[in-house]
């Protein structure tokens, strides 16, 4: 304000002081403290006002000092103020942002909200950091915020106990697409969740971006794209890359183009054979095609992708027939059996192993104590299920488990390479143990599978073992 006109301290009446039209802070917080403050003191610093246009006169708009001013009601009749002319409309507003913006008491999002009001005045990065003390990396980071949309901000933080975090708003930074960015947001409930989310997408954007840039490669390539799976076909022979020598390439890391592209020139320089391709998921396959079978037998991969594969359904079967004996175990147990154990103290040690394993197996204490929906239990259970409300407290925790282990999902006994997953069975065996000290007896050859010594898996490697 060094080229305004600017008065000395004056009192006006406070019926002649209005607040500006244009103030960008529309809250004014909690006045309690600084009424009481007034009220015992004073107002301890002026008010800067301008008068208003024409044909008013004698009347002034408040540029700093708005919260003293609403405070000050039924309290003074008169206020300290210094009178400033000559500003425009675009220095007006930059002079309240600049006063708001410097408060203690405001958010990241109003801050956020103000800086992008100084943008849109012209402001710069650079200036804003100048006029209101805070670094021009903190000034970019708040103006990312703004491009977010409020409405879904306010919703995230009404519907859930999350309170979202600076951090939480510079890692959506890493997606550049504001509507993808606003989307994750709503789309999460805690900090780790967004953090998962924003991974995800960038994989996933990743991946569609490699995807693209690798078919444009092999069409100018004139590498062909087929649908046969080239992990299990000997008519093919994989190409290797990189210094690992790897027979496929991940799409969802940085790929390594020139050396995709000159291996497969060198591979074409050696071959007169035809050069193809196979994305896969995330991965893409690159081979050599050595020619067609002479016969209608199945080749050694095809047979040993069968026979991986009828182990894997005798498995998922075995997996539900425990299931079943493990319901009915638990169906067959006379209740009284627990009441005799309560009144001899020996039920204790049983319960805690259970809920141990209610833990270990991710029943929270909320899906334990809902209702049980019978429409979402297997059919083999629903004996069990249907007197589930006439069981003893002990038989529905078991219940509950047998239920969580009957879905397949996530749960099953073997990997993706047919080896035995070592923690999901120790919660089936753990769970055995119990019911084998109420009398349940399982065959040599299920013992064997929750052991992991089933002939159905695949040996381990060394280091596994």
């Amino acid at each position: 304000m060094k080229n305004n006109k600017c008065s000395s301290v004056v009192m006006i009446s406070r019926s002649r002081l209005h607040p500006h039209p244009d103030n960008p802070r529309k809250d004014l917080g909690d006045l309690d403290e600084l009424r009481e403050s007034i009220r015992e003191h004073g107002v301890m610093q002026n008010l800067t006002v301008i008068p208003k246009p024409l044909p008013c006169i004698d009347e002034f708009y408040i540029l700093i000092g708005h919260r003293r001013y609403a405070a000050s009601e039924g309290i003074l009749t008169e206020l300290p103020c210094v009178i400033v002319e000559g500003l425009s409309d675009r220095e007006q507003i930059g002079i309240m942002l600049c006063e708001n913006l410097q408060r203690a008491d405001l958010t990241f999002i109003e801050q956020a909200h103000g800086f992008q009001m100084m943008i849109d005045l012209g402001d710069t990065v650079e200036s804003i950091s100048e006029k209101t003390g805070f670094s021009t990396t903190t000034v970019r980071h708040r103006l990312e915020i703004a491009k977010l949309d409020k409405k879904i901000i306010d919703e995230v933080q009404k519907e859930t106990s999350w309170q979202i975090g600076i951090n939480d708003y510079i890692e959506l930074e890493k997606v550049k697409d504001i509507k993808e960015r606003s989307e994750i947001l709503e789309e999460s409930s805690s900090s780790d969740d967004l953090k998962y989310n924003v991974s995800r997408y960038l994989r996933d954007k990743l991946i569609e971006d490699n995807t693209e840039k690798t078919r444009t490669l092999m069409n100018k390539l004139g590498i062909k794209e087929v649908k046969v799976n080239l992990n299990w076909n000997d008519e093919y022979k994989k190409l290797q890359f990189g210094k690992d020598k790897s027979n496929f390439i991940y799409l969802s890391e940085d790929v390594d183009y020139e050396d995709l592209e000159s291996t497969i020139k060198s591979r074409k320089t050696k071959t007169k054979n035809e050069i193809v391709c196979q994305f896969s998921y995330s991965c893409l396959y690159i081979a050599e095609k050595l020619g067609k079978k002479k016969d209608n037998k199945k080749t050694k991969a095809e047979l040993e992708r069968d026979r991986l594969k009828e182990n894997e359904k005798a498995l998922t079967d075995a997996r539900k027939q425990i299931c079943t004996e493990f319901a009915n175990a638990i169906l067959d147990i006379d209740p009284d059996r627990f009441r005799k154990l309560e009144k001899d103290q020996t039920l204790i040690p049983m319960i805690t192993a259970l809920w141990k394993l209610m833990e270990r197996a991710e029943i929270s204490f909320y899906s334990y104590t809902m209702k049980l929906e019978q429409s979402l239990c297997k059919a083999e259970l629903m004996p069990l299920v249907e007197k589930y409300e006439d069981l003893h407290i002990v038989q529905k925790m078991m219940t509950r488990i047998v239920i969580n282990l009957s879905d397949r999902h996530g749960k099953d006994f073997c990997d993706w390479q047919n080896k035995p997953e070592k923690n999901r069975l120790k919660i089936f065996d753990d769970f055995y143990d119990v019911l084998y000290g109420m009398g349940l007896r399982l065959s040599n050859e299920f013992e064997m599978i929750l052991e992991g010594s089933s002939a159905l898996y695949e040996p381990e490697d060394e280091e596994e073992a």
